[in-house]
C-alpha cells in the first residue's frame, strides 16, 4: 500500500503514488458502494497516457476499460479518463463524469449511478 486517505493528513497524494506503475485505487463511498480504478501507466507530471486503464464497480460486478486516455495528470487530483473518476487530494469527496458525452471509458450503456450509486448526481 502506497497511500491511505486520512482526515488528518492533508499531504498531496501525488507525493506517494507518482512514478509507480500499475496503480490500483479502492474507494468506498458514504453509501457503502465500493469502486476501483486501475492504471497500468504511472502518474507523472505533464503526462497523459492511453495505456490500459480500468474502472470497476464492485457493487454491480462490472469492469469498464478505457477507450482513450486512461489517466490525466493534475497536481492536485487523481484523474482517470476525462474526469470519469476524479479524486481531489486531501479531500474525502470524489466526482465522476462517467458515461457523459466526453467520457474516455466505455460505459457499456450504464450511467454514472453504476459507479457511485447516487442516482444521476455526479
Amino acid at each position: 500500500m502506497l497511500y491511505k486517505w486520512d482526515l488528518f493528513n492533508n499531504a498531496n497524494i501525488h507525493q506517494y503514488i507518482d512514478g509507480h506503475s500499475n496503480i490500483v485505487m479502492l474507494v468506498k463511498t458514504e453509501n457503502n458502494w465500493c469502486l476501483g480504478a486501475y492504471s497500468q501507466a504511472a502518474f507523472k507530471p505533464n503526462s497523459i497516457t492511453n495505456q490500459t486503464g480500468l474502472l470497476i464497480s464492485f457493487h454491480n460486478h462490472l469492469i469498464f476499460s478505457n477507450t482513450k486516455k486512461a489517466i490525466i495528470y493534475d497536481e492536485n487530483e487523481i484523474i482517470f479518463g476525462n474526469y470519469d473518476l476524479k479524486i481531489k487530494s486531501g479531500d474525502s469527496k470524489i466526482s465522476s463524469n462517467f458515461a457523459s458525452l466526453g467520457s474516455f471509458y466505455d460505459n457499456q450503456g450504464y450511467g454514472v449511478h453504476t459507479m457511485l450509486g447516487q442516482g444521476k448526481n455526479r
